[in-house]
């Protein structure tokens, strides 16, 4: 049955008052390899905890924020108010009625201060039920965190992109997906959010990424897609085609990594090469890339899945192949990684990485 949209929608929005979750010490991890990592578990919630971000979300504080989705509906941003032996805090910034799934930080409202932290999941009710998906954003007014619903789907939203994505509006737009198989644009026009439906594509997202001025839609039946908009009209193009679900989809400096169910890395390198670079032993739900080691040329990623171990794989600079380690081990597998600088003044940046177990991560490099 279609969900009707709730538009136009004035801005119905709900003020969030802090919650102080918890104050965890740090638990450090070393690893046996030439790269030394310091890993602490910053959160720990009951809920399982699903997908996470880092930006600059409150601009007079010293450090950045880490916003991270539960499957009780809660949506926290975890932060620290000084240097790395300080406490960490969790605080809630937005309660839906069903399961929050993924979050992104973007600047969507031009209108607001600072960028918006916008949430995805459900309507109500579990991620692996048939009920409607829905589209949430926390952002500031007058000082004050504001919690409102944008869109409503038919089923669970799994992903979104965020881009100019149409040049004759003003800001950036979020491109949203999910089980209805249907695209939609949500771009805010006189201070109404306004939904437009792009296409519907032949299998189900499972995951999506930024790319440019396009979306990369990675689906469970092993399709992975790139989205283009090209005088008001969208088309999918197949960029690969596998046997297993692409689970996880990331992409940094033109390059695109791909976390399969089957366990498979593939790398599609900026130059359209592509090959895949690591297997592991069960099932990958999540990738992030980045240049996390400044000491050397290549870049680094970062995978997880079903299986306790997060693992950093490192491309040298002209050697054509890629090693692994496992930096930590978590009791119930991770749901998602991302990179991101959370310290500042480190060698690089940090992984941050959610756990079915309810723990949130941050992973970063011990000073040589």
């Amino acid at each position: 049955m279609s969900i009707p949209y709730l538009f136009p929608l004035r801005r119905a929005v709900v003020q969030v008052s802090a919650l102080i979750l918890a104050t965890l010490p740090a638990t450090t991890q070393k690893s046996e390899s030439s790269h030394s990592w310091h890993v602490e578990a910053v959160m720990q919630t009951r809920a399982e905890l699903n997908g996470c971000a880092v930006a600059d979300f409150d601009i007079t504080a010293r450090n950045k924020e880490i916003a991270v989705t539960a499957g009780d509906g809660n949506l926290y941003v975890v932060y620290q108010n000084g240097q790395k032996n300080f406490p960490w805090y969790a605080r809630s910034v937005g309660q839906a009625r069903g399961e929050m799934v993924g979050c992104r930080f973007a600047d969507v409202d031009p209108t607001r201060k600072g960028v918006e932290l916008v949430a995805y999941g459900m309507l109500h009710g579990r991620k692996d039920s048939d009920g409607p998906g829905a589209l949430y954003m926390v952002s500031r007014f007058e000082d004050e965190l504001q919690f409102e619903e944008l869109f409503h789907d038919e089923k669970c939203i799994t992903g979104i992109s965020v881009g100019d994505f149409d040049s004759q509006k003003p800001g950036l737009e979020l491109l949203v997906t999910g089980r209805s198989r249907k695209v939609h644009m949500i771009s805010l026009e006189e201070d109404l959010w306004q939904p437009k439906q792009l296409m519907e594509i032949a299998s189900t997202p499972v995951s999506v990424s930024d790319f440019g001025r396009n979306a990369l839609v990675g689906c469970n039946n092993g399709d992975l897609l790139q989205l283009t908009g090209i005088g008001g009209t969208w088309k999918a193009q197949y960029l690969d085609q596998h046997g297993a679900g692409q689970l996880g989809i990331s992409t940094f400096d033109g390059a695109i990594l791909s976390a399969r169910e089957d366990g498979t890395v593939h790398w599609f390198s900026p130059s359209g090469k592509s090959r895949d670079i690591y297997l592991a032993k069960s099932d990958l739900t999540t990738c992030a890339m980045g240049q996390i080691d400044p000491d050397t040329a290549g870049i680094e990623a970062v995978i997880a899945g079903s299986r306790p171990e997060l693992i950093v794989l490192y491309k040298g600079g002209k050697i054509n192949r890629w090693t692994s380690q496992t930096i930590h081990r978590d009791e119930s597998g991770f749901n998602h990684v991302t990179v991101g600088e959370v310290y500042g003044r480190n060698r690089g940046p940090e992984i941050v990485a959610s756990a079915k177990s309810g723990k949130l991560y941050v992973a970063g490099l011990n000073s040589k």
